[in-house]
């Protein structure tokens, strides 16, 4: 079923694909080598019939919450990173 997204939802979907893909980076470049494994999988933002997941590889976790910091949690606990 196609979608009609409103502005600020696209706007909103920009700024945690940013967060994502920055956070991936940043984790890559500080991390000490512990999560070097960015590189070859980088943590990609994805909307899925609705669903907004990041995925790593084969790793997908659904990300339901509004903040950055709830995005944060959910791939803690989804164990990406």
């Amino acid at each position: 079923m196609f979608e009609i997204k409103s502005e600020e939802r696209v706007l909103e979907e920009s700024h945690k694909r940013g967060f994502v893909d920055l956070l991936s980076k940043g984790l890559v470049i500080w991390g000490r080598g512990r999560y070097d494994h960015l590189e070859k999988a980088p943590l990609r933002y994805v909307v899925d019939q609705g669903e907004e997941f990041v995925e790593s590889g084969s790793k997908r976790v659904c990300v339901s919450g509004d903040s950055l910091s709830a995005i944060m949690y959910d791939l803690v606990m989804g164990g990406i990173i």
